[in-house]
């Protein structure tokens, strides 16, 4: 396992530095890595269990299994490959994760269930369910009962215990087939039975459907009992007034004590506007809902949170927003949310370059206000990584893709395009962004570790900044004062490789001291 280490110095300064957790445990590659794979356009963790599948640039995709082997290392257990493989299938295009099974999405696959009745791109899903030898087998392929000639059935998939749901990347017809209305679309539940087959149980589109909605084409979630659909194309409020085009919204459906799962609620944004593409990601767990718009505020993006009252009402509790945001970080491109734990990616986010490094954002439910507790990418950023496409969250980890990575796990054999995914642990300490010490602001610290420049967001403007640079055997290399200032840039040029500590005085007192590593 590859981690980041630092080294603590105790004795050379008296104020202890502070560091948030969720750092970087490691860097997972496949063991058979190749150029323009794209490891990394999908991942899912559930458990000690992490799944990663693969764009279709590759003629041939497949999905990778790590397991957590319980001292912090994934390792990788298992290579799924369809059983009834066809060139641009794009098996592996969408994966999920729930306790025994994975469902992984092929969505240019042109057969059915039986391998027969060819259906150019009708698309559908492969289920594997974990062996008592660990091994998780191929138990069954999936199809829409109304599939249809380019309908990519599987472009995005969901699981959570007995349920399942799959969407297809474009759908016209209705629940009874009927009704069409161009890329309105739909979701299909599949439930497990008694014997251990996934069955369709039902077809679910949006009350007020309309062309182009797009409802579950990207943003379909499942947790217990409830259901949430994003719909970014969506142009009406939730009263189905207020024309603003491609504002979007999101759709709620729950499980009745007679097996059938309803539409309870629509919900937008409380601050809705044209084509902010609220609803284009989503996730679900118990009464909390979270929704992404990557395209918000000049593409900075946010995301919204929702909470189901005592009534069964679901209220928009808090929109979400980056601390350190700027035009274009697409903040929202993917969501997910397990228990007070929330992560965002962003993967357009600049760190070190200008050429969309891309980052992720935890966000953690303290006495009911969800706050921002790490800021998190790769230590290691280049141009094009769009790491923060996807990501997953599942208790002490969250887990982020990074599509366009192009080195191995040690930093080395470059190879184009190949992917990568990373761990990060809550319990480990995160050296990319500095926490709040006894100022009400929070600094980052940023790309850290850094190459050339090391911008420093102190939160808000302070008039006297005053700041120290120090290697590690305590001398100091820098210093400078900055008025009326909240962006700092610090030249890290010709300094040589090693451990830095950035010292910060605001207003004439001690703020952090923050370890820096230059490449």
């Amino acid at each position: 396992m590859k981690r980041i280490l630092l080294l603590i110095i105790p004795l050379l300064f008296s104020t202890t530095i502070n560091a948030q957790g969720w750092g970087q445990t490691q860097k997972i590659v496949p063991d058979d890595r190749s150029q323009s794979q794209q490891f990394g356009s999908d991942v899912d963790i559930d458990g000690n269990f992490a799944v990663v599948g693969m764009l279709p640039s590759a003629n041939e995709t497949n999905v990778y299994i790590f397991e957590n082997d319980g001292s912090g290392n994934w390792i990788q257990v298992q290579k799924l490959e369809s059983p009834d493989y066809n060139q641009f299938d794009h098996f592996g295009y969408s994966v999920a994760i729930s306790g025994d099974y994975i469902f992984v999405g092929a969505w240019g696959e042109d057969r059915d269930a039986t391998n027969s009745n060819f259906l150019q791109a009708a698309g559908a899903v492969y289920v594997f369910q974990k062996q008592p030898s660990g091994l998780f087998d191929f138990v069954q392929k999936i199809v829409a009962s109304d599939r249809e000639t380019l309908n990519a059935f599987g472009y995005t998939v969901a699981v959570d215990g007995d349920y399942a749901l799959v969407s297809p990347v474009r759908h016209d017809y209705d629940e009874t087939g009927n009704n069409f209305l161009d890329d309105a679309g739909a979701a299909y539940i599949f439930e497990l039975d008694s014997g251990g087959t996934w069955n369709e149980v039902q077809k679910i589109v949006a009350s007020d459907r309309a062309a182009f909605d797009y409802f579950g084409q990207l943003a379909i979630a499942v947790n217990g009992n409830y259901i949430a659909i994003g719909s970014y194309g969506e142009d009406e409020d939730e009263n189905g007034t207020n024309l603003i085009l491609s504002a979007g919204s999101a759709y709620i459906f729950e499980r009745g004590t007679n097996g059938i799962w309803s539409e309870t609620q629509k919900i937008v944004a409380s601050d809705r506007s044209q084509g902010v593409f609220f609803g284009w990601s989503i996730g679900v767990n118990g009464n909390q809902v979270v929704v992404g718009s990557n395209q918000d505020n000049e593409f900075r993006g946010a995301a919204y949170t929702f909470e189901r009252n005592a009534n069964g009402i679901w209220n928009q509790t808090q929109k979400l927003i980056a601390s350190n945001a700027f035009p274009g970080d697409r903040f929202g491109q993917d969501v997910d949310i397990d228990g007070n734990r929330i992560v965002v990616g962003s993967h357009l986010k600049h760190i070190g370059s200008q050429g969309d490094d891309g980052a992720a954002y935890i966000f953690e439910d303290k006495a009911g206000v969800w706050t921002e507790t790490a800021f998190i990418y790769d230590a290691f950023y280049k141009s094009s990584e769009y790491f923060g496409f996807t990501v997953a969250i599942s208790g002490d980890f969250a887990f982020v893709g990074a599509y366009g990575d192009e080195e191995d796990e040690n930093e080395e054999n470059n190879l184009n395009g190949a992917g990568a995914a990373f761990m990060f642990d809550v319990n480990e300490p995160n050296t990319l962004s500095v926490v709040k010490s006894d100022f009400e602001s929070i600094i980052k610290a940023y790309p850290n570790p850094v190459q050339n420049v090391l911008n420093l967001d102190l939160g808000r403007y302070y008039d006297n900044t005053r700041l120290h640079v120090y290697n590690i055997l305590g001398q100091e290399v820098f210093s400078k004062n900055y008025n009326n200032s909240r962006i700092i840039e610090v030249e890290f040029y010709n300094q040589s490789k090693g451990l830095y500590i950035v010292e910060l005085a605001l207003e004439n007192q001690i703020h952090s001291r923050v370890k820096v590593t230059k490449q």
